[in-house]
C-alpha cells in the first residue's frame, strides 16, 4: 500500500532534519506559563540564515496521541519532536524552493482532547494553550526574526486552527500587509461572522493576495464530518473557484506520497478531480484507494489527512504564482515598514 504521510497518526522513522538533543530534560514545559521562543530549542524549525524573499510561517497539525496526557511536551517526548520534524518536512517541501522556513514547537492539544472539543463546539477551550503558544511564537518571528520580509502563514487541522485564531485576533494591524496568504488547510472553526473580522478575507480565485485559502477533503457521502459545516469557505485548489464547477483530474498537477524518511516514494498526476460545495467549504473527491485516508476518529469518508497530499503540486504552483504577484507589486501602494530588534537573542 502506499505510503501516505497521516496527518493525524502519523507514523515515522527517525529522521535527520534538525539536531535533537541526545538527553532531553526530566522536568516538561506543560506548567510554564509562556514558551520563551528566544530559546533555539523550541523552534523546530529555523534557516540558519535566511537567504530567500519570502518567509513562511508553518504550524503543524495533530500528531500528539497519548489520551494520559493533554498536551505535546517536546522536551520530555522525544519521539514527538520527531513526528513535529517529520511532518515539518513534508508538507514544507511545497515552500522551500522560495521560502525560508520557520516553525515552532507549541503545546498542542492531544487528539482526543481536541476532537471533544471540536464536537462539543468547545473552542477554543482546551486548545487556548496551544493558540497562545502560536501567538507568542509568531510575535517572536515577526519582531526578531522576519525583518520586513513578505510572509505566507501555513498550516493544518490544529495548526491551521491556531493560525486562524492568530489572524482574527492581531491582523487588523499593518503588518499584515505583509502577508501574501495563508494556506490554513482542514481547519475547523472558520464558519464566522466575518463582519466582526472585516481584516478577514477568503481567497476568491488563483492570485488574490493577503486572503485565506482553505478547503475540507471528503468523498460526496462522507458523514459525521467535524471540519466542513456549514457556512465554512472554501476554495478548489485545482480550478480555484469558489462555486460547484468540477475540476476534472486532468488539472491535478500532482498527489505526493512520502517514505518513511520523508523523502518522496510517488508523485502521481491527475489522481483525482473535485468539486467544491460552496454551503460547506467541503471538497469532494473520488480518489482510488480511498480507505488509505480514511480514520473512524474524522468521520465516516472524511478525507482530513489526505487534504495536502491529494493536492500537493497545486498547493506548491498556488504558493509560487501568489508569492509572484506579491513581489511583481500589485499591492497598492509601498509595504508597511516593520521594526525589529537588532539584537536578535537567537
Amino acid at each position: 500500500m502506499k505510503r501516505l504521510f497521516l496527518l493525524f497518526f502519523l507514523l515515522f522513522a527517525p529522521i535527520v532534519i534538525a539536531e535533537v538533543p541526545s538527553s532531553l530534560p526530566a522536568s516538561g514545559i506543560l506548567q510554564t506559563e509562556q514558551i520563551n521562543y528566544a530559546d533555539q530549542e523550541n523552534w523546530a524549525q529555523l534557516p540558519p540564515k535566511p537567504n530567500k524573499e519570502v518567509d513562511v510561517f508553518y504550524v503543524y497539525p495533530t500528531i500528539y496521541v497519548d489520551e494520559n496526557r493533554p498536551y505535546m511536551d517536546w522536551k520530555t517526548q522525544d519521539d514527538q519532536r520527531l513526528a513535529a520534524l517529520f511532518n515539518i518536512k513534508v508538507n514544507t517541501g511545497t515552500m522551500k524552493d522560495f521560502a525560508n522556513i520557520y516553525a515552532p514547537f507549541y503545546r498542542q492539544a492531544e487528539l482526543t482532547v481536541a476532537l471533544k472539543a471540536l464536537r462539543e463546539k468547545n473552542l477554543p477551550g482546551p486548545m487556548q494553550k496551544s493558540f497562545d503558544d502560536v501567538k507568542n511564537a509568531f510575535q517572536y518571528y515577526l519582531t526578531y526574526l522576519n525583518q520586513g520580509r513578505p510572509f505566507i502563514l501555513f498550516g493544518h487541522s490544529q495548526g491551521a486552527m491556531a493560525l486562524f485564531n492568530l489572524m482574527k485576533e492581531t491582523f487588523n494591524q499593518p503588518f499584515s500587509k505583509n502577508m501574501i496568504a495563508a494556506y490554513l488547510i482542514g481547519g475547523p472553526g472558520m464558519n464566522i461572522d466575518l463582519k466582526k473580522y472585516p481584516w478577514l478575507k477568503f481567497a476568491q480565485e488563483e492570485t488574490d493576495i493577503g486572503v485565506i485559502v482553505t478547503w475540507n477533503t471528503q468523498a460526496a457521502d462522507a458523514i459525521d464530518d467535524l471540519f466542513a459545516l456549514p457556512g465554512t469557505p472554501g476554495i478548489n485548489p485545482l480550478n480555484w473557484k469558489t462555486d460547484s464547477t468540477l475540476a476534472e483530474p486532468e488539472l491535478n498537477l500532482g498527489t505526493v506520497y512520502f517514505d518513511d524518511n520523508g523523502n518522496i516514494k510517488e508523485d502521481i498526476p491527475h489522481l483525482t478531480g473535485a468539486v467544491l460545495n460552496p454551503e460547506n467549504g467541503a471538497l469532494i473527491v473520488s480518489p482510488p484507494n480511498p480507505e488509505q485516508y480514511e480514520n473512524e476518529l474524522l468521520g465516516t469518508h472524511v478525507y482530513h489527512i489526505g487534504d495536502i497530499s491529494i493536492f500537493y503540486r497545486n498547493l506548491e504552483a498556488n504558493a509560487r504564482k501568489r508569492m509572484d504577484v506579491f513581489l511583481n507589486g500589485k499591492p497598492e501602494g509601498p509595504l508597511p515598514e516593520i521594526h525589529f530588534t537588532e539584537d536578535n537573542p537567537l
